[in-house]
């Protein structure tokens, strides 16, 4: 086994991981070093030869790139662990994301709530944008809905590690379930929500959007994918969210952030005669959150 490493410089890589993405090009992952202010191309590769040819078939996009990335040799082993270096510890309000392998070593303080992840390669250790911008979403969303919140559903939509879904449960929410098109992640969620004691409490499983969707509503959506993804299946998603209900979108680049929130306020209007879209941005993410008028459901 390889490692391919290239430093990613300059503005010039704004939207840089969004388009490997849709790209399609596997083995390869973004690397960022908040601290040193580092950002990272990465890639594994059984072969030299291999991982240069995958490598030029990205720097055909963007020439930017060095015209040859460091190559090193890495053990299997180390190549597994390697994603366990940038997860660490995070928190919005009192609740906690913590590394699972800090599980009864994390200092969690009285009265807080942690979840506990191994993400392996499956995406949403907290480390992104997107899925922090989620995850505040959810917080705020717990403390609104207090006095009900027992009563109340959560549909993740594209669940990766499943940190999201977990955190609904943990924050409170009654009824929760979450679905991936990719079934390692969907695997990967499952041994998080056992890591934490949630399985009873979480469906979870693989197929796309609009399977994922039939037939089903909540009051709160979530939806971290990519931008193209959601404006496409626009009418799928607002139609899966109850009246009084709330959807959550990101995944969704700060310059592409106007044109989804346009996207989805016109086809709401269409089919709820009206909405309330605002949006966040975190570095170069960006959220749209979007509040369907109504009451929300009475459940006994």
């Amino acid at each position: 086994m390889i490692q391919l490493l290239a430093e990613l410089k300059g503005r010039e890589f704004a939207g840089f991981e969004e388009r490997l993405m849709e790209m399609e090009i596997p083995s390869w992952t973004i690397r960022e070093d908040r601290v040193h202010h580092l950002v990272d191309l990465i890639g594994y590769f059984d072969s030299e030869e291999e991982g240069i040819k995958s490598y030029n078939s990205i720097r055909g996009q963007f020439p930017n790139l060095p015209e040859r990335p460091a190559i090193s040799p890495v053990l299997d082993r180390d190549w597994k662990e390697a994603y366990k270096d940038h997860f660490r510890p995070w928190f919005i309000g009192n609740l906690h994301w913590v590394p699972l392998w800090l599980k009864g070593q994390y200092p969690l303080p009285r009265g807080s709530r942690a979840v506990f992840l191994d993400p392996g390669m499956a995406f949403g250790t907290g480390n992104h944008e997107t899925t922090r911008l989620c995850a505040a979403r959810l917080v705020e969303l717990a403390q609104e809905w207090e006095s009900g919140l027992p009563e109340r559903s959560v549909i993740d939509a594209g669940c990766g590690s499943g940190i999201l879904a977990i955190s609904a449960v943990k924050l409170g929410f009654g009824k929760v379930s979450g679905f991936d098109i990719d079934s390692e992640a969907v695997k990967v969620s499952q041994e998080n929500a056992a890591a934490n004691g949630v399985s009873a409490a979480l469906t979870l499983r693989t197929c796309g959007l609009e399977e994922g969707l039939a037939h089903q509503t909540a009051d709160l959506v979530v939806a971290n994918i990519l931008a193209n993804v959601l404006s496409q299946n626009a009418a799928i998603l607002l139609g899966s969210v109850n009246p009084g209900g709330r959807l959550v979108l990101s995944g969704i680049m700060a310059r592409e952030v106007g044109d989804v929130k346009s996207i989805f306020e016109s086809q709401a209007r269409n089919l709820w005669g009206a909405c309330d879209a605002r949006s966040r941005i975190d570095g170069e993410w960006a959220d749209v959150f979007i509040s369907r008028p109504g009451r929300l459901p009475q459940r006994p």
